[in-house]
């Protein structure tokens, strides 16, 4: 059973936590020792620990009560994890994948996936007359603690199904530690109702949406906390997925790299408060991404929870959410958004900045390199500069200024700027600016002749 636990233990110390003495603690500013080996002294674990914890061997047969296959007993089986700490182990040796189901109850701190000699899938669910308590996710017991859901094993998944609610008790740590680049439709995926109170902690190595996500979709989840997505691709694929549209949501973090918010849905209203971080190694990424049955459907996601840019973020809109699909797509932000961060657009497709009460203040200037931002009457583009790259286009039904245009990155004279067809005298005429509104460019360089001082 310990062959290779060494390793299992290190890749969870290294994706943010410790396992020391039955509790999972945040690693960040602590003195992590990789070398956990079983009964290696102390701060380590020892084997009685480990077999308590892990329950199961690497087999992961149902002959030892964890995991059931083909009818075989399920998690309410004799010597089963079960109780606050206890973690629930399978490494696979076997190709049929394992279904964990007749829950009732069951309380663990950890659910962990490893590779075995061929490994497998592991779906934790049950029918609704099947289940009749939740999973409670706990620790320690003894007070705040950080329970976890690993996916160690490339090419794998693991999924909680709906009929296999969850009761936060502790913080939740949801990890995947592979960066293969065989392409998973996810990596680990939440599709069952989530409550309780605790903070959920997104922690990917894979950052795209395509291959590998990690994914929340439950249209009922009601647990309070926080939601950080620390490093990779996330999914919200339901405007519940995420809790109590109160809990703030936060992209990216220092130290950890690229991190993407992606939205899968037909029509999504996104109304958590969204703070982006600030990351000096690292792309923040917003990407839209839809599902729907009708392929001529158009699709929408609507953010109206307050938008604060503490860094710079990508706003990564397609026109259409698959090339081979009829669908449009359409991403609006109807919220205030403030902070020192910078909004860059990227993609085909359209970014539609709708009018509130708070006038958008970010300061970090706006980016319009590929598709369209579209502004509506009495909207704005914050208080920064406005940097617009060939192929993309504006779209103005009001009048906007903003601190300075470049175009391409080069400083633009200051003055007023309208669409190629306008009419409106004393403007200056430009093919990337549509609709009827002006944009102001309040600073820049002068028109004539200029004295260039060395």
């Amino acid at each position: 059973m310990f062959d290779g636990l060494e390793n299992r233990i290190s890749a969870i110390v290294a994706m943010g936590g410790l396992i020391a003495g039955g509790v999972l603690c945040p690693a960040e500013g602590l003195a992590v020792e990789t070398s956990l080996v079983p009964g290696a002294g102390s701060g380590s674990i020892s084997r009685s620990q480990a077999s308590e914890w892990y329950g199961a061997d690497d087999a992961g047969t149902a002959a030892n009560g964890v995991w059931s296959s083909n009818g075989q007993p399920g998690w309410n089986g004799t010597g089963v994890p079960n109780g606050q700490g206890a973690v629930a182990y399978f490494s696979s040796t076997k190709k049929n994948n394992v279904t964990q189901d007749n829950i009732d109850g069951v309380t663990i701190g950890s659910l962990i996936l490893d590779l075995g000699k061929t490994g497998a899938d592991l779906f934790v669910n049950g029918t609704s007359a099947n289940v009749l308590g939740p999973i409670a996710f706990d620790q320690d017991g003894t007070g705040p603690g950080t329970a976890v859901v690993s996916n160690n094993a490339a090419r794998y998944r693991i999924q909680i199904g709906t009929h296999a609610p969850i009761a936060l008790k502790d913080d939740l740590l949801l990890i995947n530690t592979t960066d293969d680049s065989y392409v998973r439709t996810f990596s680990i995926s939440i599709t069952a109702k989530i409550g309780g109170a605790g903070n959920v902690t997104f922690d990917n190595q894979l950052d795209s949406p395509d291959n590998g996500p990690i994914l929340l979709s439950n249209a009922n989840s009601d647990f309070s906390g926080s939601v950080l997505i620390r490093r990779g691709c996330a999914k919200a694929q339901n405007p519940k997925a995420f809790g109590l549209t109160t809990n703030p949501v936060t992209l990216g973090a220092e130290g950890y790299g690229d991190a993407t918010l992606c939205f899968e849905g037909s029509a999504m209203t996104f109304a958590y408060p969204l703070t982006v971080g600030k990351v000096t190694n690292g792309r923040l990424r917003i990407h839209g991404e839809t599902l729907s049955n009708d392929p001529k459907k158009n699709c929408a996601v609507t953010m109206t929870g307050a938008i604060a840019l503490d860094g710079d973020c990508v706003f990564d809109i397609p026109a259409k959410p698959h090339a081979d699909t009829e669908w449009t797509y359409l991403h609006t932000i109807k919220a205030p958004i403030s902070g020192a961060g910078a909004l860059i657009k990227e993609n085909d497709g359209t970014l539609v900045i709708q009018k509130v009460n708070t006038a958008n203040s970010y300061v970090g200037g706006t980016v319009l390199k590929e598709g369209t931002i579209s502004v509506t009457s009495g909207a704005t583009l914050g208080t920064g500069a406005l940097d617009v790259y060939d192929g993309a286009t504006l779209d103005l039904a009001g009048d906007v200024a903003v601190q300075s245009l470049s175009v391409n990155g080069r400083l633009q004279p200051k003055g007023v700027y309208a669409a190629a067809d306008s009419e409106e005298p004393g403007v200056i005429k430009v093919a990337w600016l549509t609709g009827s509104g002006k944009l102001t460019a309040l600073e820049g360089k002068e028109s004539g002749l200029m004295l260039l001082v060395r």
